[in-house]
């Protein structure tokens, strides 16, 4: 999971069901088994598709899952608003001097 999520580990989408979820482990298993495959790091990978496995087979496991990946990816939440803070230059910029005196002053 250092780069990739284990739904990429597997090659399959989210919304995955269970059977697909089976036969893409059991395809990359057979390929990636390490009396079979001549890559290099084929144990390594072969592991982190059992893995993957492990943790997508079971529903309980892959809500929690997907619960800690949108956590992961949900922007955090803070008390500063940078929408709020515009350098004066950029406001000059993007509105001519008038209409920027008269903003200012509402």
């Amino acid at each position: 999971m250092k780069d990739c999520d284990y739904y990429c580990t597997l090659g399959i989408d989210r919304i995955a069901s269970d059977a697909e979820i089976r036969m893409a482990y059991r395809r990359l298993a057979r390929r990636l088994h390490p009396d079979v495959t001549d890559d290099v790091d084929g144990e390594s990978k072969f592991k982190s598709v059992g893995e993957a496995y492990k943790t997508l087979r079971y529903p309980d496991s892959r809500s929690a899952y997907n619960q800690q990946l949108s956590d992961r990816q949900a922007p955090a939440q803070s008390a500063w608003q940078p929408w709020l803070v515009i350098p004066s230059d950029l406001c000059f910029a993007l509105f001519p001097w008038p209409i920027f005196t008269w903003l200012w002053r509402r």
